[in-house]
């Protein structure tokens, strides 16, 4: 599981993410919806732990997530034909 607890980021006087708190149980499929400029790529980031939050943290399965347990897949396929 995935737990997200309170995690806030600003850029500047920019407040991205405030105060955000979620699980991701492993049973389930999760959606994240929001308008442009609402946050989800900082979000994501965070969970990817590819941005440092200012506050907050991120577990993996009851310990704090590391590099090591994130997989990145790309979106834009540089396979030949």
């Amino acid at each position: 599981m995935i737990r997200v607890e309170a995690i806030k980021k600003s850029f500047g006087e920019n407040k991205v993410l405030n105060n955000i708190s979620i699980d991701f149980h492993p049973s389930l499929t999760h959606g994240i919806i929001g308008l442009n400029g609402a946050g989800k790529t900082t979000f994501f980031d965070i969970v990817a732990t590819f941005l440092k939050p200012d506050s907050g943290e991120v577990f993996f399965n009851g310990r704090k997530i590391t590099r090591d347990d994130v997989a990145y897949l790309e979106t834009t396929n540089f396979f030949l034909e």
